[in-house]
């Protein structure tokens, strides 16, 4: 059994249809297990120890294929804070996946920001409504996000980027071809 969508997870799936993006979504109520006798750990992933991995939450078929992992957040009327951050296991095992996957397919992080009213259109490209509430999203592909992060709290394990670096290297979640900003 799944676990239970949020509204974010509602809204992005909408997003979805809506643009006519074929897409799968993860069922995350387990982590994967890598034996500890899989060859793909010593080549792709140079280790030889059982691991697990946290799973994304959407592959999105395009050119290239996207392994996403999806952040919900709120932007408060009249702010331009983009909350980017993420955990240092989120960063670890979205990478994971991507070397597991190979050529053709690329993680990335959607940032989908709740706003309690139309977003601001300097700040996002993507924007939308969904069951009568704004959705604004900004993407960054996970190789980019891990060259710039920093650590925002080594207690909680927690990473994100400057939002200078963020503005610089995220966007628009989907073009035409469906690569990440």
């Amino acid at each position: 059994m799944g676990r239970r969508q949020t509204h974010y997870e509602h809204a992005f799936r909408a997003f979805l249809i809506e643009r006519g993006v074929p897409f799968v979504a993860v069922d995350e109520a387990r982590r994967a297990l890598l034996g500890s006798d899989a060859a793909v750990l010593k080549t792709q992933l140079g280790s030889d120890k059982p691991r697990t991995l946290k799973a994304f939450d959407f592959l999105l078929y395009g050119t290239p294929n996207l392994l996403v992992e999806l952040k919900g957040r709120k932007l408060a009327a009249g702010s331009t804070r983009l909350e980017n951050w993420v955990t240092d296991d989120d960063v670890d095992s979205l990478r994971r996946w991507q070397r597991l996957f190979g050529d053709g397919y690329v993680g990335a992080f959607a940032f989908v920001y709740r706003c309690e009213g139309e977003p601001p259109a300097p700040l996002f490209e993507q924007a939308w409504i969904h069951r009568d509430r704004w959705y604004a999203m900004r993407a960054v592909g996970v190789d980019a996000y891990a060259e710039r992060m920093r650590v925002r709290s080594a207690k909680w394990r927690t990473v994100s980027l400057a939002s200078k670096s963020f503005d610089e290297i995220s966007g628009p979640l989907i073009a035409t071809a469906g690569s990440p900003g």
